[in-house]
């Protein structure tokens, strides 16, 4: 399985909608800031066929650095979790 990046992804996303690059990336763009500022508010945001949104609060912890063994504090954090929706493809 292949990972996709923005480039290709902008690429195809223009292709199949038979408009510019830019015009792709600017509506990609435009899709994730509108979900940024959603869930920034602290709502769930639910794209039918991609997936819900919501931030998630992780708290501080200790964690260990796997190539020292080293003991490393990571701080409190906001982080957005995509939770799939399952879709049958043709």
């Amino acid at each position: 399985m292949a990972t996709i990046n923005k480039k290709t992804f902008i690429e195809k996303f223009s292709t199949n909608n038979g408009i510019s690059k830019a015009d792709a990336e600017k509506l990609i763009s435009s899709f994730s800031s509108l979900i940024s500022e959603l869930i920034k508010d602290g709502n769930k945001v639910q794209v039918p066929g991609v997936g819900v949104f919501v931030i998630k609060d992780k708290k501080a912890r200790i964690a260990r650095n796997p190539k020292t063994g080293e003991k490393v504090n990571v701080p409190a954090k906001r982080v957005v979790k995509v939770s799939k929706i399952e879709v049958e493809i043709l």
